[in-house]
């Protein structure tokens, strides 16, 4: 099993949420690694999936482009 990038969501000392990206083959790894890296309170750890948020953001700026292109 390969590694796989997690975003992990912490509450700093100071309040502020925080998120902090995680090399781990497992969930389970991900949090126990984030919590050994010194991110206490966890909230959330969910894969990062990098290549479909950025072809979300591609297709949002088609769209958008094909909008004012129309419109011009």
């Amino acid at each position: 099993m390969g590694l796989h990038s997690y975003n992990v969501k912490y509450i700093e000392r100071d309040g502020h949420v925080a998120v902090r990206i995680v090399m781990a083959s497992r969930k389970a790894e991900a949090r126990q690694k984030a919590s050994d890296a010194g991110c206490d309170d966890i909230l959330s750890v969910r894969r990062a999936n990098f290549f479909h948020r950025n072809l979300i953001r591609l297709l949002v700026i088609v769209v958008i482009a094909v909008i004012v292109w129309y419109l011009v």
